[in-house]
Formats: structure tokens, C-alpha cells, sequence
């Protein structure tokens, strides 16, 4: 689909179109014919060809579950021995704990937005905060460093913290968690003063004119394009949840001017930007040695130097680009800066669970379980990526970023760029031989000569107040 609609011109509206080449598209309805699931053929002016849908391709117990929704689509309806038969069956494979939750889920989205609207009637806390990160993972990002700026300042808030089920991480005190997909995490958001969030909030989530919600966003500097710029590549529900979404946010943070006007031009948002910074990169301006924290996380001596390998993931999860020789990189690194070299490896959260496929030694160390990257960021002297915005943040610090992209050609067919890759200003190397020449020759002060040119380009704001410029405006209501 991606090759038809960038190579040959396809628009995905259903309709028969001749494209480059004399490839001629026809629309579904020459085509579908019978519904599989149940056997009716639909019958249609337009149709030429009838397709007996027989579910030949499905394993014996997927044709199992078939044979139960069609029994009960005639016995219930169709809606209802849908609804029926997709319980039956998840119960068969899941077990009936799994079916009760997903059922929960599936009448929380459908009662939801009315559940919330009449609770946010009746009572709003107006010193009541309701954070989340990344659809429930934990304590993280943005919204992390906003609720440690409430915690240190001693107000008295009521802060909640939505996680998903099961979730390992661990809070401060002074932060009460509440279970995501459930009916109390409705009560929560419906009845708080503020909501913190750092993505999208779902289509049925409901908010009141007496609430304030303050978007974070979880990126500093746009690389890879995204939203209405990268729309082909967005799904219908993603679409009704960002336009949702955007409809109900009251505040945007921003930490350079690009990402302004992205906010501005892309998303779909059309209210305030505050310029304030990103609330995560205010550690970077702090004076807190992460160094000892990191090094006694990982039991290391701290007097080690510390390389940081961040790469990001690829669509198909390969890994083969991950392919560095760190047995010969760190002598290059101890020949260049000097000192004794540990490398942590912090694969992007996509493909962590793949981490095994690293070897780990006493200097090489498996960073993918630590809780928040922007420590490791703070701790490490070096960073290695490839296409993660992480880059910039790093940099931020007036570190040396190296980028290892033996996969550009590839990677690059596969996802767009706001601005030509190759004119970014850290040093850029395909191979390993090349990566580790890259390294002997960098020149600190054409480096950060570079930095400062490209900062004034995009226009930075970060200056390490974020944090406290997000709880002083709060605290002034």
C-alpha cells in the first residue's frame, strides 16, 4: 500500500483509479462478496466476481470460533451474538479472568463519556492532579518531573498517578496510583482539577469546562514527521483520538520554536503554546550528580567513564542494525578521552524485550530496565544513536553525539524527515571502522561551534525552569 500510494500515486478513497503504469485499481465491491464470518453473500450491481469467504487459511480453532459466532449471530443477531461469541471464545483462549477485563474495558469505553460527564457535574477537587505517561507505563517523562516539583515544593495536592495493571514501578510518597481501564480511573480524571498527560487521551474520555488539562507531549526537538504531516500513516482511530484529544487540551509545552509551530500547524490544536521548556530537561540545568545514582544502580565503580548506546527501533523490529563492535570502541574511547570506559546499552522500550540478542559483559551493560532515560542521559559522558530524538536532548548537555546509521538508505524510505538527515550537526558514521575514525577526529570546539549554530536555527527555549513554570501557573488558580 505504502509503494502505491508514494511510488504510483494511489488516494485511498475506495475508487477505481488508473495509476502510473496503466495499474488499474478497482473498487472493493467488484470483489467482496460474502461475509466470512457468517456465509452471506451480498449481492450488489457492481459485483463480477462471488467469493465463497470459507476461512480456508484458519487454524482448526479459529474455524472452532467461527462455528460459535455464526450459531449465535442466528440465534442472538448480529450485533448481540457478536458481542456473545467474541466473550465465548476470548474465554476459550484467554481464560475467563482476561475475558472479565476486557469486558470491563469494553463497557468502560461504552458508558464512559456519559459516567464522566455526570461526576465532573456533580464534583470537581480543585486541588486534585491526574498525571499519566505513555498509556500507563509508570513514572516517567514530562509528567514525572512536574509531580517531583509538587512533592518538593510541599503542596498540598492530591496527585494521582494512572498505571497500567501489573505495573512494577515505584512511586514517591505523596502519589497515590490508580488502575488504568478501570471505573476509578473515570472517577479520578472526572472529578480533578488538572490532568498531565504526555500522549493522547481515548475518544470516550470526557472532560468539563471546570477542568484544565495540560498536554506535555513527549518530544523536544520534531525530527521524524508526525500527525497531520505524516497522516497517511496514521489509522482512522489514532485520527479521532488526536482530534479528541486536541480539542480538550488547554495548554501545549513547547521547548524550542520548530516544535511551536508544529503545535500550531500540525497537530490538531489550536490553543495556547506555552514556551516554557520540557519539564524532563530541566535536570540537565540542575546540580545532581546522577553519575553516583546510575553507577550505583548498576553496581560500577563511578570513576568509570560512561558510554550510552540509545538507538530507537524499526518498523519490522530488526535488529540487525544494531551491530557495533564495542570490544574495539572502547580502546578507540579510552585513546580519545582518556579514563577507563563502561558502555550501557538502552534499547528503545518497542524492542526491549528483545534485548538478549546484545552481548553483555562486566563493560558492557544492559541499561533497557532503567526506569527513566534522562538519568542515564545526566550520567553518561558519550552518547551513541541513531534516528532517536534523543540527539538533542543529550546535546543539550554539551556532549559528543555520535550517530551509527548503517541502515540511512533503508530507514529513510521507511519514515520521513522534517529536515535533511546528513545536515544535522553530530557526527554521522555507517560503518563500524568509520564510527570509530569518527571518534579520534572529533573536534570538540567545531562541535559545539555546530551545536550553537543549530540551536539558534531551531530555536531552543530549554533554560531548566520548565518544571516550576508549569506548578506556578497551576497554583495560580
Amino acid at each position: 500500500m505504502k509503494i502505491l500510494i508514494e511510488d504510483y500515486g494511489l488516494v485511498v478513497n475506495g475508487k477505481e483509479q488508473i495509476l502510473k503504469e496503466d495499474i488499474v485499481v478497482y473498487p472493493k465491491e467488484y470483489f467482496c462478496s460474502t461475509k466470512w464470518d457468517t456465509g452471506e453473500i451480498i449481492r450488489n450491481p457492481l459485483l463480477y466476481i462471488i467469493h465463497y469467504a470459507d476461512g480456508s487459511w484458519l487454524s482448526d480453532e479459529q474455524k472452532q470460533a467461527v462455528k460459535i459466532k455464526k450459531c449465535l449471530k442466528k440465534l442472538l443477531g448480529s450485533k448481540l451474538g457478536d458481542l456473545l461469541g467474541t466473550a465465548v471464545v476470548f474465554a476459550q483462549i484467554q481464560g475467563v479472568k482476561s475475558t472479565y477485563y476486557h469486558g470491563k474495558n469494553y463497557v468502560i469505553r461504552k458508558v464512559g463519556n456519559r459516567l464522566m460527564k455526570l461526576i465532573s457535574a456533580l464534583y470537581v477537587n480543585r486541588k486534585k492532579i491526574v498525571f499519566e505517561n505513555f498509556l500507563g507505563r509508570g513514572f516517567g517523562d514530562n509528567p514525572k518531573y512536574i509531580a517531583l516539583e509538587l512533592l518538593n515544593r510541599k503542596l498540598n495536592y492530591d496527585l494521582v498517578w494512572i498505571v497500567n495493571r501489573g505495573t512494577s514501578y515505584i512511586f514517591p510518597r505523596g502519589i497515590r496510583t490508580v488502575e488504568r481501564g478501570s471505573f476509578r480511573e473515570l472517577f479520578e480524571l472526572a472529578t480533578a482539577r488538572f490532568w498531565i498527560d504526555n500522549t493522547r487521551k481515548e475518544e470516550f474520555i470526557y472532560k468539563s469546562e471546570k477542568q484544565c488539562y495540560i498536554q506535555t507531549w513527549h518530544g523536544f526537538v520534531p525530527l521524524k514527521k508526525m500527525e497531520k504531516d505524516a497522516i497517511q500513516t496514521l489509522s482512522k482511530d489514532y485520527i479521532s483520538s488526536a482530534i479528541h484529544d486536541g480539542a480538550m487540551t488547554d495548554l501545549m509545552l513547547s521547548g524550542c520554536k520548530i516544535r511551536t509551530n508544529l503545535y500550531n500547524m500540525s497537530f490538531w490544536y489550536d490553543g495556547e503554546v506555552k514556551e516554557w521548556g520540557s519539564p524532563r530537561n530541566d535536570m540537565f540545568f540542575k546540580d545532581f550528580n546522577y553519575k553516583e545514582k546510575v553507577s550505583d544502580f548498576f553496581k560500577i565503580d563511578s570513576k568509570y567513564k560512561t558510554l550510552l548506546y540509545a538507538p530507537t527501533f524499526r518498523d519490522d523490529r530488526s535488529v540487525t542494525p544494531y551491530n557495533i563492535d564495542f570490544e574495539k570502541l572502547i580502546p578507540t574511547l579510552q585513546n580519545k578521552f582518556g579514563g577507563e570506559w563502561r558502555v550501557l546499552i538502552r534499547l528503545h522500550p518497542n524492542i526491549a524485550d528483545q534485548c538478549s540478542f546484545m552481548k553483555y559483559s562486566n563493560t558492557v551493560i544492559n541499561a533497557s530496565s532503567y526506569d527513566d532515560i534522562q538519568e542515564l542521559f545526566a550520567a553518561s559522558d558519550v552518547l551513541i544513536t541513531d534516528y532517536s530524538d534523543c540527539m538533542f536532548e543529550f546535546s543539550l548537555m554539551r556532549k559528543p553525539v555520535f550517530l551509527y546509521t548503517p541502515d540511512l538508505e533503508s530507514y529513510t524510505k521507511s519514515r520521513d524527515f522534517y529536515r535533511d538527515f546528513k545536515s544535522l550537526p553530530y557526527p554521522m558514521a555507517d560503518t563500524n571502522d568509520n564510527l570509530r575514525t569518527l571518534i579520534l577526529d572529533f573536534d570538540n570546539k567545531t562541535y559545539n561551534d555546530s551545536l550553537t549554530i543549530f540551536f539558534e536555527e531551531i530555536g531552543v527555549l530549554e533554560n531548566g525552569t520548565a518544571s516550576k513554570s508549569v506548578v506556578d501557573y497551576i497554583t495560580s488558580f
